[in-house]
């Protein structure tokens, strides 16, 4: 089976070691099919700071971050949902991490995982080393002239190839990076294709 794990989270701020989760979304998808999703709103770990920038970006308010949902409960949540695709350790289980400048995403929760639960792979154990980021490929489109847009944020992109977004919700994101993942390589996939039959003549 091909596993992707697709996730996207809201931060307090941009480094992993110092600011919060706020947010956590992801979906699991087995062989091209969404098969569960998990969403939650979380408090600050201990210690873990919330930047006035992060609140301004995602919408959130202190008083409403002190009404989300304990970091140890969502852990223990997060964790089981995991568990019940992938099995932590299992190298035959484990899941292509996916997103959209995914390493931030995953920077970030590998803290969180190592600071609830103690150990640093704890979050890896359930991965791939192969990360799947359109982003890369849209920066380089964008170099080339491909596309006219002003930026590469996944706004901005989701805005160019017609797909639906409420920027800065993690499970809205991590949606619209889905599709606009498959859309943007379906396209050069199939540009690819058409020309390398044109050049090469049918395949036998």
């Amino acid at each position: 089976m091909k596993k992707i794990l697709w996730n996207d989270l809201e931060t307090g701020g941009t480094d992993p070691q110092k600011n919060a989760v706020l947010q956590i979304a992801a979906v699991i998808e087995i062989d091209g099919k969404i098969v569960d999703q998990f969403e939650s709103k979380v408090q600050p770990y201990p210690g873990r700071t919330v930047e006035p920038k992060a609140l301004e970006v995602t919408g959130f308010t202190m008083q409403q971050v002190a009404t989300f949902h304990s970091p140890f409960e969502v852990y223990q949540k997060f964790d089981a949902f995991l568990n019940k695709y992938g099995q932590r350790g299992n190298k035959a289980e484990r899941f292509i991490m996916a997103g959209y400048n995914n390493q931030f995403d995953c920077d970030f929760l590998q803290q969180w995982f190592k600071d609830i639960s103690g150990d640093p792979c704890s979050y890896w154990d359930f991965l791939q080393m192969s990360p799947l980021d359109v982003l890369p490929t849209l920066r380089a489109m964008r170099l080339a002239g491909i596309i006219d847009t002003p930026d590469t944020k996944l706004e901005t992109m989701c805005n160019y190839f017609g797909i639906e977004i409420k920027a800065h919700d993690a499970l809205s994101d991590v949606l619209a990076t889905r599709e606009l993942t498959k859309k943007v390589f379906r396209k050069l996939w199939t540009g690819y294709q058409e020309q390398h039959w044109d050049i090469l003549g049918p395949v036998k």
